[in-house]
């Protein structure tokens, strides 16, 4: 049951991957019968998100690539991280990048996920919390980080 005062998860939300997958069917956003209209906002930052990862074309036309994001079932940006990734190992072709696709699509998953596990404690487990997250930090940053845990799993 929503509150009366949240807003809905169409408004709050990202819509980038909406907007995709609903382009790459055909569906015409202009006249589509949302139940929450997107802000307006929302919508041209999705539009020239997708135009900059070249998901769309200048006419707003799904691309090959643009179809290939909206496979996914990542956010697009994501998707386009991890078939980036995919082309490199493939242009490498050596046993040291076979790592690199496994770790791109391990973070980005993590990414996609609601990030409980590293971040969230009951103020009753925060010390206990701190001290796990300190033995798994990484000086390289919050990616490394999770990719490390992870990798614990």
């Amino acid at each position: 049951v929503m509150r009366a005062h949240e807003l809905p998860e169409m408004v709050r939300a990202d819509v980038a991957p909406a907007i995709l997958t609903l382009l790459s069917v055909g569906v015409d956003i202009r006249s589509f019968d949302f139940v929450d209209v997107p802000p307006t906002a929302a919508v041209r930052d999705a539009l020239e998100l997708l135009l900059e990862l070249r998901a769309l074309d200048d006419a707003c036309n799904v691309t090959p690539l643009g179809r290939a994001l909206a496979a996914f079932p990542l956010p697009p940006m994501l998707a386009r991280v991890v078939l980036e990734a995919a082309a490199l190992e493939k242009r490498r072709k050596s046993d040291s990048s076979s790592k690199l696709i496994e770790s791109v699509v391990a973070v980005c998953a993590l990414l996609a996920s609601e990030n409980v596990v590293l971040w969230n404690a009951r103020p009753d487990e925060r010390v206990a919390a701190d001290a796990a997250r300190k033995r798994i930090a990484s000086i390289n940053g919050d990616h490394v980080t999770m990719l490390r845990l992870f990798n614990l799993f």
